[in-house]
């Protein structure tokens, strides 16, 4: 479901006449001559009252922050963006705490050794105008949303007995062994269990983000070129 193209709200307004000046820099010449402006950042979207910026967008697709497929356009980078902040608005509303140290910093290793030498990770940052704190509190939340999923979600998604042979018995064909014959169900029951798991998780999540877009306000704002 995507979100949809409305009105600025007065609340809007004035987080827009706020955020604006700042999402463009100036470059000065020497002397009295101005340069022309350079939008250095841009507002793609507006969560609640979170704004969501084209660095946002820079930072989540170069430095992996968001699993997509290779080729995703940036609206649909967008959506996933979006859908990150109205979870990351509902822990706050739930005073989710922060990561362990320990856990966070095997997060940040996590992220940062895809980039090898540390000056290519400082420039991987610089490149999307993304602060090495921003980088950490951004790492600390997506923590803090798995662990709000796993404890809201985890448990009712789970199956019974019942069910998992169920889904089997309706999808033996992707069961299959090497001949393409189906395996037998006690082979592949506790395969058959996590998949049926995640497609329930996966329905309930959505589900609750369903509910979150009709509960806030969101807008999208149009693409500049």
């Amino acid at each position: 479901m995507r979100p949809l193209l409305h009105p600025f709200s007065p609340a809007i307004a004035r987080l827009l006449t706020l955020i604006l000046p700042l999402a463009a820099g100036l470059s000065i010449a020497s002397g009295s001559t101005l340069r022309a402006a350079q939008i250095v950042d841009r507002l793609v979207a507006i969560v609640g009252e979170q704004a969501i910026t084209l660095s946002d967008v820079r930072a989540a697709r170069t430095l992996g922050l968001i699993e997509v497929p290779a080729g995703t356009t940036d609206q649909a980078l967008i959506d996933k963006l979006v859908e990150r902040e109205l979870m990351r608005a509902e822990i706050e509303r739930f005073g989710m705490p922060q990561p362990p140290p320990d856990v966070l910093e095997e997060r940040v290793r996590t992220v940062t050794s895809r980039f090898g030498a540390p000056e290519a990770w400082r420039g991987a940052l610089e490149s999307c105008g993304l602060s090495e704190s921003r980088f950490r509190a951004w790492l600390a939340d997506d923590w803090r949303i798995d662990q709000y999923l796993q404890q809201r979600f985890d448990a009712a998604a789970q199956p019974t007995d019942e069910e998992v042979q169920q889904f089997y018995q309706s999808r033996e064909r992707e069961f299959i062994d090497g001949v393409g014959r189906p395996r037998p169900f006690e082979d592949v029951r506790d395969e058959a269990r996590r998949r049926l798991t995640n497609a329930r998780r996966r329905t309930l999540v959505d589900e609750w983000l369903a509910g979150l877009r009709r509960r806030t306000e969101i807008v999208l704002l149009p693409s500049s070129h």
